[in-house]
């Protein structure tokens, strides 16, 4: 199957490094992963498996930092792919409470990180391919 690019349409793609950015909590979290730029064009393409690594490495990156501030939970748990009330329902945690964490970037305690922090350790193990996240 030819790959095309999702700009103009045209299968003009070389592999190349691509540079994925995201900015949280006052920090810029950056990899260059393997992906594609389209000759026609000039624009650049990643795969899903290469966005969902530097997420979940993102991820990690914001659960070893000793402090965890309710955005960069916000982020580690849609990263994994739950909603808060799921979240909530799954930890035995009110729904409000997440809420209240996240929309006013406080300090995200054990009770709350432990099982976002488990499921994420878990994920990445499994990840064969791990970008190396650099932070500014």
């Amino acid at each position: 199957m030819i790959k095309l690019c999702s700009g103009c349409r045209q299968a003009d793609l070389k592999r190349k490094m691509v540079t994925l950015t995201t900015t949280l909590v006052g920090k810029t979290y950056s990899a260059r992963v393997p992906g594609f730029i389209c000759d026609n064009c000039g624009a650049d393409e990643v795969g899903d498996y290469e966005l969902y690594a530097f997420e979940l490495s993102v991820a990690k990156k914001l659960l070893d930092a000793p402090e965890l501030l309710g955005q960069a939970f916000r982020y580690c748990r849609r990263t994994y792919g739950l909603s808060r009330h799921n979240y909530a329902h799954h930890n035995s945690i009110p729904p409000e409470e997440i809420r209240r964490l996240e929309e006013n970037n406080a300090t995200v305690g054990g009770r709350i990180r432990g099982p976002i922090m488990r499921s994420i350790d878990e994920a990445y193990n499994k990840l064969g391919y791990k970008p190396d996240i650099s932070v500014a």
